[in-house]
């Protein structure tokens, strides 16, 4: 803190240490805030934004480790919705945080990511009945479906930089479309873990990915499993990427994949012909689909291509 040390008292809250002083403002005013809503069986939703690697996911795991200490990297942490869910139905977890993070990944505007949002909508519309705070770090609340950010979400926590942002209030209006938001506070946290590693990022640590022993500290775990979740994501990504090219590709494109991946021969016929058949058959062994009246497309753009190959008429 740039606040001289000896001007702030330190107490515990969560067994973790806070500094105040009520004549500068130092208190942890978000937290005790939090404590209280759940004492009151209030819902607990919070959304964190800030640009990419500014910290945010760090930033909810250390208010949510500092409401319950029992959260686990490995349980309470998740990222995608099934992961969410098994997570929430853990028996013996009342209080304990979880923190969904970038749940943009796992919603968009396709029909099954459409039911997903409504699903994760009526979920944490009835997460309060367990108990379990929600903290959702993101790059912007738009990325959001808007009944979520709207209506189901009680803080927005901007980190403006690592450990340091503010806190606001969101209420929406009872009568019309509006959504108020007040300023309830500033905050600034050391880093996670800091008295564990000082490093400011473990990705640029040999611990990290090591095979022996790799570093057991909650971000470490955290990094790991992101890593790991990405690599997945990445390679879903490329293999859609990849089946949409092909499905993309026009008749004289097919055609050429054809003359260049298959010898003319293993397209003929008895008649010494180009197949349609053939060709349906050998676009499926390279991963294209191909129904009958597009093959015969592509056998006219294979004739168009390499006119050679079309039969000899017999007068």
């Amino acid at each position: 803190m740039n606040t001289p040390a000896k001007k702030l008292t330190p107490i515990n809250i969560g067994g973790y240490t806070a500094y105040i002083n009520h004549a500068l403002g130092y208190y942890p005013y978000f937290m005790v805030e939090l404590r209280n809503r759940l004492e009151n069986k209030l819902a607990c939703n919070i959304i964190t934004t800030g640009e990419a690697g500014i910290g945010k996911t760090y930033q909810d795991i250390t208010f949510a480790r500092i409401l319950n200490k029992r959260m686990k990297a490995e349980e309470d942490v998740v990222f995608e919705y099934p992961g969410y869910m098994k997570s929430i139905m853990q028996k013996g977890k009342r209080y304990v945080p979880i923190v969904f993070d970038e749940p943009q990944y796992d919603t968009g505007k396709h029909e099954w990511h459409k039911q997903r949002t409504r699903a994760l909508i009526n979920t944490i519309t009835s997460q309060r009945f367990r108990l379990r705070p929600l903290f959702i770090p993101i790059i912007n609340l738009s990325l959001l479906d808007k009944t979520l950010r709207s209506y189901l979400v009680q803080y927005h926590v901007i980190v403006d930089r690592r450990g340091e942002g503010r806190v606001y209030r969101l209420t929406p209006s009872q009568f019309e479309d509006k959504l108020y938001r007040n300023l309830v506070c500033r905050f600034e946290y050391e880093m996670l873990d800091l008295d564990l590693c000082s490093r400011e990022s473990c990705l640029d640590c040999k611990k990290l990915h090591r095979k022996e022993e790799p570093c057991q500290i909650f971000r470490a775990i955290y990094e790991r499993r992101k890593a790991e979740i990405q690599n997945r994501r990445d390679t879903k990504g490329a293999e859609e990427a990849e089946e949409q090219e092909k499905k993309t590709l026009n008749n004289t494109e097919l055609a050429q994949i054809l003359l260049d991946k298959v010898s003319a021969e293993q397209l003929k016929n008895s008649r010494n012909a180009i197949d349609a058949t053939k060709i349906s058959f050998e676009l499926e062994k390279l991963g294209i689909r191909c129904g009958v009246t597009k093959s015969r497309l592509v056998q006219q753009a294979i004739y168009d291509l390499k006119p050679s190959l079309r039969p000899a008429l017999i007068g």
